[in-house]
């Protein structure tokens, strides 16, 4: 390794750093062959770990930690920076190394934060520097200010909250949180009007009981949805669908009345958009269970209310549970108004910044499923007929009636069915085969490339992006994989249902922290 900074070629090395301010990641590697770095290089580098493109920030981070802490004071100086995003940088890199000599700045920046992601990152950072939270947060007269503001009367927009089934909930410390703070809790965050909850939600929910916490956001998730489903009454569902039927001419008024009743039984009668900032809430306490949730709500509904979905989908993108992100990078595919797309857009651009995922961790989360499930089903609604298509392991679509029989198309609609929802299944299953043929050409691309590079996910990875991908796991049952642990390195193959099973076709546990990569051919 060469030592002597005079040795250094200039060329070479302007050009690994100019690499670098372009977001390859590549420069790093030539700057590593050197022990000394100049000074102008650290200052350079700095400024890119804080203000580049993500995909490097990260790695020139770590190179600059590895050869001391001289540009630590920069560091801590950026969290004043104009620029959100670098303070946010900022606050992340004294997360990941923490530093009580930087915890007078951070309190400093914290106080006079204006953007909630640098906020909350500033507030890990404070965490992770070993000062408490509730310091933060003016805990010891928080019972004070929820009565100040509750006793003046709940807005008529949170009517629906029933009080008298609220779980109960503890702060983390096991004491019963009163309920006078939760009220606040919710007032404070249906008053935000948004579904991505801010730096002050996020702070509070942290120092809630963890299941306590998970189960005041289903409560709160569930009730909000089912306010917004209340259905109109049924007198006036039967003169709606009389009204539809008298306007067709493929039926009798009475038939056609009766096969699109249920539908009108169905139709909400309002909405609660007006409190949606409590799916703030909803966002910093829930884990396990708010994505099963909104997925039904999606399903069902987010053609219909895409104001509601888009905040579902906002909200999903702070919820702190694998299955929510999940959704989230699964809705582009599978919920397909414009409306919802865009938002899906937005809230996984987002995450990917306030998570810091690079370009290639992007695209690894967010390959298409050409609007399947995770089995690879796709459900074509006609109404009360709904039909099936099902990924084969040639990787294309195989359509069955409600019955379970093969069919070669959808058939045309019949009276019973809703010509809408039929009409709309009949446009999915075009677009799902064309996003379908387009992602699989991608991915085997990719496949092939990671095998020409020696690319490895861990264990955790894989079985997640891979073999639990509808696509991908159909794909990978055509490869070999070798898997290493700290005790032995076997070769593996993946069937289409997402077992993992040894040459001998002997079922294989692929541990979390296990390296898996492609067997070269």
């Amino acid at each position: 390794m060469t030592s002597v900074v005079s040795m250094q070629p200039p060329l070479e090395t302007e050009a690994a750093l100019a690499r670098l301010a372009r977001g390859e990641t590549e420069g790093i590697d030539v700057l590593k062959r050197f022990d000394t770095w100049p000074r102008r290089w650290q200052v350079r580098l700095t400024a890119i770990a804080l203000g580049g493109p993500t995909d490097v920030r990260r790695c020139v981070q770590e190179a600059l930690d590895a050869r001391g802490n001289s540009h630590r004071g920069v560091v801590v100086t950026a969290l004043g920076s104009s620029r959100p995003l670098v303070r946010l940088a900022a606050a992340h890199w004294l997360t990941r190394v923490p530093s009580r000599a930087a915890v007078r700045s951070l309190e400093r920046a914290l106080v006079a934060e204006k953007d909630d992601n640098a906020a909350v990152a500033m507030l890990d950072a404070l965490l992770a520097a070993g000062r408490p939270l509730e310091r933060y947060l003016g805990l010891r007269t928080l019972a004070d200010r929820a009565h100040a503001l509750v006793d003046g009367g709940m807005p008529p927009e949170l009517s629906w909250v029933d009080w008298s089934s609220v779980p109960r909930v503890r702060w983390a410390t096991g004491q019963r949180v009163d309920l006078t703070v939760l009220q606040w809790l919710v007032v404070v965050a249906s008053k935000a009007g948004t579904a991505e909850p801010n730096a002050r939600i996020v702070a509070h929910a942290r120092l809630l009981d963890p299941d306590d916490a998970t189960e005041l956001g289903l409560w709160l998730l569930r009730g909000w949805i089912d306010t917004d489903l209340v259905p109109i009454p049924p007198a006036e569902a039967v003169q709606r669908a009389r009204a539809e039927a008298m306007s067709r001419e493929d039926g009798s008024v009475d038939q056609l009345t009766a096969a699109v009743l249920p539908r009108h039984l169905r139709t909400p009668a309002g909405s609660a958009l007006a409190s949606k900032g409590v799916l703030g809430l909803v966002a910093a306490t829930g884990r396990a269970g708010v994505a099963p949730t909104v997925a039904a709500y999606l399903s069902a509904w987010y053609a219909d209310r895409p104001a509601q979905s888009q905040a579902l989908v906002a909200m999903l993108g702070w919820v702190d549970d694998p299955s929510a992100t999940e959704l989230l990078l699964a809705a582009h595919s599978r919920f397909r108004s414009p409306e919802v797309q865009h938002e899906v857009n937005r809230a996984v651009s987002a995450l990917a910044e306030r998570l810091e995922w690079t370009t290639e961790d992007l695209l690894a989360r967010t390959v298409p499923t050409a609007g399947t499930d995770e089995q690879g089903v796709l459900e074509l609604s006609y109404g009360d007929r709904v039909f099936v298509a099902t990924l084969d392991a040639s990787l294309a679509f195989v359509l069955h009636d409600p019955d379970g029989r093969r069919i070669r198309s959808l058939p045309t609609p019949v009276i019973t069915d809703d010509v809408v929802k039929a009409t709309e299944a009949r446009r999915l299953l075009v677009e799902a085969r064309r996003e379908l043929r387009a992602t699989v050409t991608e991915q085997e691309a990719r496949l092939s490339a990671a095998a020409a590079q020696g690319t490895t996910w861990s264990g955790h990875d894989w079985l997640r992006l891979v073999v639990a991908h509808p696509v991908l796991v159909r794909l990978a049952s055509r490869r070999l994989w070798t898997v290493r642990t700290a005790t032995s390195v076997q070769e593996v193959q993946v069937t289409l249902d997402g077992s993992v099973l040894d040459i001998d076709d002997n079922f294989v546990d692929i541990a979390p922290d296990a390296t898996v990569w492609l067997t070269p051919a």
